[in-house]
């Protein structure tokens, strides 16, 4: 590379190194907790373990870990309370008379804790999994972004006033606000305030640096400027850091003197095995950062190749590596790197630059250390954390819901007051409450609909449609929907039991209640347990529980595991059926129903001839009769279903055994087959007598399918199909899959009429038997010569057609609307 490229990149790379050297000095100083005595000393320490993370980092990406080659990696802020956590707790647990044995147990902890997130980054880059933190609720993570920000408030207090760790009662406030330490306490508050009110009429991203070189230089000034006021005595009263232990300056310590600090024969195992659940939590905020980092960089920076599963294998490797070295977490920091790469630094050189900008500031680390004014870094954290409580708590009000915002403010509570840990574990809580309760707000019960509405696409004669559109009622149609679990399961339970009250059941006489499953995602043990209940309760009601599963195996495990399907006795077992569909349980039901009125006709023909004297004996006649008297009529449902068979009987009589109306002496012809069928099938459709369809006996060719056996009729061919007996399934094939598909039944018709225009969006269509069927067919050959040659007959099979189709496509519309 040029020279000059190398040249132009040194303000991008001083503004890089004037941001990582704020950084140190906010957080890496604060690694430890130095407001301890047994930590106080290690400010130095903290910082030159700070720089050693982001050069390892740094590296990383820049050296081709990142899509970001000059990404700025560094500490994430959010682990610094966890640091604290586990440090304080080691020392209690070792006890403050052990400090050689609890520095090298802590520091110990923060190198294995480092390693550990490199581990599970690296397994979530590995297989692929960085879309799943997307599924973590952004309002917790802003709470424990708001409890940080609470936690670096009060360690700023800790570090301004020199007071050692902070207490929540009235010795340590009034202790606060004396003299000196309120002076001491109060001049980083009003830094921190200056800034803010600076920041918010000038946006310059030099404003932040520029203010605190400022604010370092004039504090020097003043130390020069007042006789009484040297650098010793600002140590001694607190307003200067010491980088030596015995509270001096300690020019000539090294930037690897933190290592000394390891010593593996001290350290207490057993109690690094006890701080692994705070490492997970810290990891945990590593975890959430990247996924919205990495792509809101991408967006920033116009970069459209970047893979967040990439990016989170770069972070394992250089949290690996700097746990391995001995150091601490980092994490790719989107503020820091835009700033970095908008000054100019659009290659991975300038982040190898700055690498080793940063390594060169590392190394004259510790002798800068006491010089820096506490003030500075005190000023600085108490940014951080009104930043950070400004975004958790300020910048969400009105933004999210109540029960989210009181989420958040219990999250910060919780993690400033009591414990990170358990600041994470009661936000989980809450939101997860949060959630089974919106849960069960979500209407389980979307669509409710009775047998009138809901069809079949069954093909039926149109007095079988009216007989059951009218007797429907005693269908019913619960649709479920979403996720069935303890929550909601009672929902279902209290509306089957109000439909079986005795003022809904004169309304609506249910004999087939019908589950439909389509929608449901799952079905937990307490809701199977529930389903199992509802069925007792239908059965007792002497009716019929159907469930339409669709494809949900899992919930048909579900169902099974808890007994759903074993049955007490045989009686039982018909009253619980479950079906692939909606459109198959509701066909059986209707089966149920013109089966039932079968019996029922053959009731009434039985109780006919019981005043007809015959051959048979009475006890003969007796038993036939109570065979088919088993239909009580003071019940709701079968004093409706008797009512609606009584005048379906009628109606049928009155077909077949209307009088003939031909105009002419009768013939063999007129009685020839189709006829009889084919004026029975017509009716309601026509208004045509039987000597006007004679004409088309000739045409019609008797046609046998045998079980499963397919006829295929081509887009381009027309067809006209008279059903004398048997069952077939007619399928429509639409970009060559099944789309739609429907079930003819005897007497009944079904037609096609193609014009000459040519089309792309015509269907095939397979007509396959289910059992032996006998049909009568007018072929595409045929149509065509009565269109040629009996063109009035062609136009009234047309019109019969073309409303017959109309009624299917108000029927398979119907049922879609229904079913989805």
């Amino acid at each position: 590379m040029k020279p000059l490229k190398l040249i132009g990149y040194l303000p991008s790379v001083i503004l890089g190194l004037l941001l990582n050297i704020l950084d140190g000095l906010s957080y890496g100083m604060i690694i430890f907790p130095i407001g301890e005595k047994v930590f106080s000393h290690l400010g130095s320490a903290g910082l030159s373990m700070f720089y050693v993370s982001c050069i390892v980092s740094q590296l990383v990406y820049s050296l081709g870990g990142s899509a970001f080659g000059a990404g700025i990696g560094s500490e994430m802020i959010e682990v610094t309370p966890f640091f604290h956590g586990m440090a304080l707790s080691i020392m209690h647990e070792i006890g403050e008379d052990q400090p050689d044995k609890i520095i090298s147990t802590t520091i110990t902890t923060y190198a294995i804790s480092s390693m550990i997130t490199g581990l599970i980054f690296l397994m979530l880059g590995k297989f692929k999994l960085g879309q799943l933190v997307g599924f973590f609720p952004r309002h917790i993570l802003i709470g424990c972004i708001g409890g940080v920000g609470y936690f670096l408030v009060i360690t700023g207090i800790e570090i301004s006033s020199r007071l050692g760790a902070f207490e929540y009662n009235w010795g340590y406030l009034s202790t606060l606000l004396q003299g000196e330490n309120l002076i001491k306490t109060i001049t980083p508050i009003l830094l921190t305030a200056g800034l803010v009110v600076l920041q918010h009429y000038n946006h310059n991203s030099l404003i932040l640096p520029s203010y605190f070189i400022a604010v370092f230089v004039l504090t020097h000034i003043l130390i020069i400027l007042i006789p009484s006021w040297d650098l010793p005595s600002s140590r001694k009263h607190g307003y200067m850091f010491s980088s030596g232990s015995n509270g001096e300056s300690s020019t000539n310590e090294a930037w690897y003197e933190f290592y000394k600090l390891y010593n593996f024969k001290i350290v207490e195992w057993w109690i690094i095995v006890k701080q692994v659940p705070s490492m997970l939590a810290l990891t945990f905020f590593g975890i959430l950062h990247v996924p919205i980092n990495v792509p809101a960089l991408a967006v920033s920076t116009k970069q459209d190749n970047v893979d967040v599963d990439r990016e989170l294998i770069a972070h394992g490797v250089s949290n690996l590596l700097s746990g391995a070295i001995g150091s601490i977490q980092n994490y790719l920091v989107y503020t820091n790197s835009l700033l970095f790469i908008r000054a100019g630094a659009d290659s991975r050189i300038a982040g190898i630059m700055l690498a080793i900008a940063t390594f060169l500031i590392l190394i004259i680390g510790p002798v800068v250390i006491g010089f820096i004014p506490v003030c500075v870094v005190g000023s600085l954290i108490f940014l951080l954390g009104y930043e950070l409580l400004k975004e958790a708590v300020w910048d969400t009000w009105s933004k999210v819901s109540t029960v989210e915002y009181l989420t958040i403010v219990v999250i910060v509570l919780t993690m400033g007051v009591y414990d990170f840990v358990i600041g994470i574990l009661v936000g989980i809580i809450i939101a997860s409450f949060h959630f089974l309760y919106e849960n069960t707000k979500i209407p389980i019960i979307y669509s409710q609909y009775t047998g009138e509405v809901a069809r079949s696409t069954v093909i039926r004669h149109p007095l079988q449609k009216q007989f059951l559109s009218k007797i429907g009622k005693q269908i019913y149609v619960l649709k479920l929907q979403s996720f069935l679990f303890f929550g909601t399961i009672g929902k279902i339970e209290k509306t089957v039991r109000d439909l079986f009250e005795e003022e809904n059941l004169h309304k609506n006489p249910i004999r087939y209640l019908i589950l439909d499953f389509k929608n449901v995602l799952n079905v937990d043990f307490s809701a199977a347990e529930g389903l199992n209940r509802i069925k007792n309760f239908i059965i007792e009601q002497n009716a019929y529980m159907i469930i339409s599963i669709g494809d949900k195996d899992n919930i048909l495990t579900s169902l099974k595991n808890v007994g759903l399907f074993d049955h007490e006795n045989e009686a039982m077992i018909s009253k619980l059926q479950v079906f692939q569909d909606l459109n198959a349980s509701l066909e059986w039901c209707e089966n149920e129903f013109l089966t039932k009125f079968k019996q029922y006709q053959k009731y009434k023909k039985v109780e006919a001839s019981m005043s007809i004297p015959t051959s048979s004996s009475e006890d003969n006649q007796h038993l036939q009769v109570n065979k088919y008297a088993a239909l009580p009529i003071n019940t709701p449902r079968n004093t409706n279903f008797i009512k609606e068979a009584q005048q379906y009987i009628k109606k049928e009589s009155s077909i077949i055994h209307k009088p003939l109306r031909s105009t002419s002496t009768s013939t063999n012809v007129e009685l020839q087959e189709p006829l009889p069928l084919l004026l029975f099938s017509l009716q309601g459709l026509s208004n045509k007598d039987e000597s006007y369809w004679k004409k088309l006996v000739p045409f019609f060719e008797k046609r046998i399918i045998n079980a499963d056996e397919e006829l295929h009729i081509a887009p381009t061919e027309s067809f006209f199909v008279l059903m004398e007996s048997g069952v077939l399934t007619v399928t429509y094939y639409i970009n060559s899959s099944a789309n739609i598909y429907e079930t003819l039944l005897p007497r009944t018709i079904i037609g096609r009429f193609n014009d000459d225009v040519v089309r792309k969006d015509r269907y095939k269509s397979v007509l396959k038997a289910k059992a032996n069927t006998t049909i009568w067919v007018l072929n595409d050959t045929k149509l065509n010569n009565l269109k040629q040659n009996k063109i009035e007959l062609y136009n009234e099979l047309l019109l019969i057609v073309v409303k017959l189709n109309d009624e299917r496509f108000e029927n398979i519309t119907g049922y879609t609307l229904i079913s989805t």
